[in-house]
């Protein structure tokens, strides 16, 4: 199974495999802190990006279609604390959110871990923390 991971190092933009337009297709949480999401290309070919040691994830607006305007990742001192703003737990007034996104930061840079984010065109948006990220083709 060949692993695909080219980001831009300027954007942090997913650039390989190419997901602009694409779908996501399906969101699954297979077992504690493992989380998998199944897309596609705008051409239909499918992917899988699987996250292992999953510590954070938000998904939202899951629908029909779900299509992926971007995908970025950053890792440990390249994420900003902007890019956690969805792991915001609702309720919260701003300074318990503001603490709370602080704490997860300073987790994310001291221990180098992924910040994956899928910004949609249309459908779900997404953010997870893991320490692992391996996106391969899939059927």
């Amino acid at each position: 199974m060949d692993v695909i991971l080219s980001v831009s190092e300027e954007s942090h933009t997913l650039l390989e495999p190419n997901l602009h337009d694409g779908n996501l297709l399906g969101l699954s949480v297979p077992s504690p802190q493992h989380a998998e999401l199944a897309v596609a290309d705008a051409k239909g070919k499918r992917y899988c990006i699987a996250m292992g040691g999953v510590l954070r994830l938000h998904a939202g607006d899951f629908w029909e279609g779900n299509i992926i305007l971007d995908v970025t990742v950053s890792r440990g001192e390249q994420a900003r604390v902007g890019d956690l703003s969805l792991l915001a737990f609702a309720g919260q007034n701003q300074a318990q959110s503001d603490a709370y996104l602080k704490s997860v930061h300073d987790q994310v840079v001291r221990d180098s871990l992924f910040v994956l984010q899928l910004s949609p065109s249309y459908g779900c948006y997404l953010t997870v923390v893991s320490k692992t990220i391996r996106i391969y083709p899939s059927k």
